[in-house]
């Protein structure tokens, strides 16, 4: 049981500095001149990168959690983690509706995919 809530924690925390990264790069790329408070008025590359680094946050952190804990269980709450930061964004920050269905779709397909990409027994799954 240690091993699954330490496998999620490392989880998450993989996640976030993968969302963070893909964040700082659109910002480094397309630098938000405009209103910054209101995404939507923000670069489409820039809210592009956003949105693939919350698709490649789950898919990294699920796939570490579900390497260290062998369980898929560990992937999924990765992923309802991040949905769920997801969501709470979108609450306090008005974003198009694109990237509101994109940020609902994206964590969702992801932690499918890397539960597909780790066997039950932790074992990385062969072409």
């Amino acid at each position: 049981m240690i091993r699954i809530i330490l496998a999620t924690v490392v989880g998450i925390i993989v996640a976030i500095l993968i969302v963070i990264c893909f964040e700082m790069i659109g910002h480094a790329l397309w630098p938000a001149t405009l209103d910054a408070g209101n995404p939507a008025t923000l670069p489409i590359p820039l809210l592009l990168s956003v949105v693939v680094g919350w698709f490649l946050g789950v898919l990294g952190g699920g796939f570490v959690a579900g390497k260290i804990a062998h369980r898929r269980m560990a992937i999924s709450i990765v992923g309802a983690v991040i949905l769920a930061a997801t969501l709470y964004n979108f609450w306090a920050i008005p974003h198009p509706l694109w990237m509101m269905i994109s940020g609902v779709v994206a964590p969702i397909l992801a932690t499918a995919l890397a539960m597909r990409l780790v066997k039950p027994g932790g074992a990385i799954r062969q072409a």
